[in-house]
This record gives structure tokens, C-alpha cells and sequence, in this order.
């Protein structure tokens, strides 16, 4: 009997020890910031969202994978992200908040550095947003508030146009910027890459948002 009661005590063990992880990690040894209700619904989605982007110009589609967070990370902020399935287009877009900091949403691209894509003060003040939010490697700005635009047939409507230009000096003679286009509920529905040797514009086509 203790023979059976010891084999079972394993491999209930092993079974916890091989469970995936849930992508949830929190350092309690750090304060925890969170991210404004206001940026959430313009960035944070359940599980079950999608998002399928076309590119423009060669007609490659791109489309997510699922969305999961939050973790800890750094010094108490929570960051919330999801990841691209192929990735022509973007590795993941990460949403943080940073003690005393504005929250920021992150987007990794394929090419070197990691832009701003849009900001918790660029959504609650437009007359004195974030005009020109310069670190050292890239300038973020606040471009235009749209009533509505149209994209491959769909009309998005309450659209924030931001931009961010790379300043680092690898990129002399070959300056990269990224212009973004967000709408509240649906998220990230149009970039644009811009180089000294052509733009390259990715659109949403289809998605399913889960709030």
C-alpha cells in the first residue's frame, strides 16, 4: 500500500512539474504600477482576439497568435503582450506601465530598436500630448486624431495616428520611421515603414477582438 501511495505522490510531481507555464510572473520583492483602464481599451484583449494584416505592396497576409500576460518584469510594471504568428510584419507588441511613468504601448519590429507605438497621454489629452517624446535612440510623436478612416473596406472610427522616427546613428543615410494608426476596441489597424528606399504599409484586413 505505501508502495502505491509513494507512486502516486510522484507522479502527481512530475505532472505539476511538467504543466506550461501560464505566462504569469509577478515579483511581489517590487511595487506593482498598472496600466490605465483608458489605455486598456484601446490595447488589452482576452484570449480568442486575432488580428490578420495585408502588406500593401506584395500581398503577404500576417496574423497573431494569442494574446496572454500579465507578468512582472523590471521594476513592478505589468506588461501585457501578444505575439505574431509568421512575423514579416512585427515580432509582438508589448503594453507597460513603469512606476511614475506615462504607460506605453511597445512594438518589436523586425528591423533593429523597438518603437513607441502609442502612449496613455496621446488617448486622454490630444491638445498637449506627447508632440515630441524624444529618448535616445527614437523620437515618438502624436500625429492626428481621425473622426474615422477606411481600410480594405472597413471603417474604423476614433483613430490615433502616431509616428515614430529612429535617430541612432546606424541609421544615417537610411533614416527608418514607423507611422501608427490605432482604433479604440480593435487596436493596432495600420503601420507604415518608412526607409530611404521605399514604404512599405501593412493594413488590417479581418480580426476578432475579446475585451
Amino acid at each position: 500500500m505505501k508502495k502505491i501511495i509513494t507512486v502516486l505522490v510522484l507522479f502527481c510531481v512530475v505532472l505539476t512539474g511538467c504543466k506550461k507555464s501560464s505566462g504569469v510572473y509577478m515579483d511581489m520583492s517590487y511595487p506593482t504600477y498598472k496600466i490605465p483602464d483608458n489605455l486598456k481599451k484601446w490595447t488589452i484583449y482576452k484570449p480568442g482576439s486575432y488580428w490578420v494584416y495585408l502588406n500593401e505592396k506584395t500581398q503577404v497576409i500576417d496574423c497573431t497568435s494569442f494574446k496572454h500576460g500579465p507578468y512582472d518584469y523590471i521594476d513592478g510594471g505589468i506588461e501585457y503582450n501578444w505575439f505574431f504568428v509568421r512575423g514579416p510584419f512585427l515580432n509582438k507588441i508589448d503594453v507597460r506601465a513603469v512606476s511614475n511613468e506615462n504607460a506605453m504601448v511597445y512594438i518589436a519590429l523586425n528591423t533593429p530598436g523597438i518603437g513607441i507605438g502609442l502612449t496613455n497621454k496621446t488617448l486622454i489629452d490630444t491638445i498637449n500630448a506627447d508632440t515630441t517624446l524624444q529618448w535616445k535612440y527614437l523620437d515618438y510623436s502624436f500625429v492626428e486624431h481621425l473622426d474615422s478612416t477606411i481600410l480594405n473596406g472597413n471603417k474604423f472610427t476614433n483613430v490615433f495616428h502616431t509616428r515614430t522616427i529612429f535617430l541612432s546613428s546606424y541609421n544615417i543615410g537610411y533614416l527608418t520611421g514607423y507611422d501608427y494608426y490605432w482604433a479604440k476596441g480593435v487596436g493596432l489597424i495600420r503601420l507604415t515603414e518608412k526607409r530611404t528606399n521605399g514604404d512599405t504599409t501593412w493594413s488590417l484586413v479581418r480580426w476578432n477582438t475579446v475585451q
